[in-house]
């Protein structure tokens, strides 16, 4: 059995949106996993029999009873994500969910249901903290969660040592009236 997870290839990798993925790839493949690269397309309507397509070449390695890690929101679009795991289903493959982001708590109402869709389809799903764990409960996502209790990025940047200080550092209007708590 082999452990592999998705590596999005993105053209501009100094965006900010794929940093958590890019970690979880980094963490993943410290421990032994294999990478499977994609592409985030801005191709929406992408015909079906070109992301399978796609998907065998991306899939190809894997083999029945293997684990994927699949990270959520993909930024393809649920038609890709549905037939990504269609074709996981098709071969044997255990398809786990680490969600970076709900989008239909950012998006609202118009997301809600396919991702819902979605999100009930995977073996087990990683999330962030209990309160994203409750959320998607009271939203009927049955399959097993495992909360991480963290949210945090990878630095290569020491954390500094802090030291308490009697200071006040106040980023506002010093006008009376508009920050009465600093008078006396």
């Amino acid at each position: 059995m082999s452990y592999w997870v998705f590596d999005h290839i993105e053209v501009d990798d100094y965006l900010a949106f794929d940093k958590p993925k890019r970690d979880v790839v980094t963490f993943a493949t410290a421990i032994g996993w294999q990478k499977l690269p994609y592409f985030i397309t801005a191709w929406s309507d992408e015909p079906e029999a070109s992301i399978r397509a796609r998907l065998i070449g991306v899939l190809a390695a894997t083999q029945a009873g293997d684990t994927v890690l699949h990270q959520v929101p993909s930024y393809n679009g649920y038609q890709y994500d549905e037939i990504v795991l269609d074709e996981m289903t098709q071969r044997g493959l255990i398809n786990v969910a680490i969600v970076h982001d709900l989008e239909s708590i950012r998006l609202g109402e118009k997301v809600l249901e396919p991702e819902l869709t979605l999100l009930r389809q995977f073996k087990a799903i990683i999330v962030h903290n209990q309160r994203m764990k409750a959320w998607l409960e009271q939203h009927q996502v049955m399959v097993p969660i495992i909360v991480l209790d963290v949210f945090d990025y990878r630095s290569s940047v020491p954390a500094p040592t802090q030291q308490f200080a009697r200071k006040l550092h106040y980023a506002g209007s010093l006008a009376p009236e508009k920050a009465p708590f600093l008078q006396s």
